[in-house]
């Protein structure tokens, strides 16, 4: 029973006890550290992950290009609509969207609540 005392007392000594409470504070940093580091990493690796996919799709992309360039005629359509290019007696039409435009009448018609604001912001 005496051996039992003494091991009771050597850990109620305070210097044991800051020890003991440095080392298990360097255990939770060193784990903490270590979990911080795992998620750094997972992170990294989905961004990876997502610029793969980013890249097969314009490897994919750029191998249908190619495969439509293989042909004749996939190269003549490349060549028409990258400069315009028509082949002889052959017209073009060109299709233009229609821009809204605004009458003298719809300009000066301006509601009430826009006139009122107009009116306020003026500087005398």
């Amino acid at each position: 029973m005496q051996h039992h005392t003494h091991d009771t007392a050597f850990f109620e000594r305070k210097s044991v006890r800051v020890f003991l409470g440095v080392l298990v504070g360097i255990f939770a940093l060193s784990v903490g550290r270590a979990g911080v580091s795992v998620w750094l990493l997972s992170q990294e690796r989905e961004k990876l992950a997502r610029e793969l996919v980013s890249v097969q799709e314009r490897a994919n992309e750029r191998s249908t290009q190619l495969e439509a360039l293989s042909t004749p005629a996939g190269v003549e359509k490349a060549l028409r609509s990258a400069f315009n290019i028509k082949k002889p007696n052959e017209q073009t039409i060109v299709i233009l969207d229609p821009t809204p435009t605004t009458s003298p009448e719809q300009k000066s018609s301006s509601g009430w609540w826009e006139n009122i604001k107009k009116w306020l912001t003026q500087k005398q």
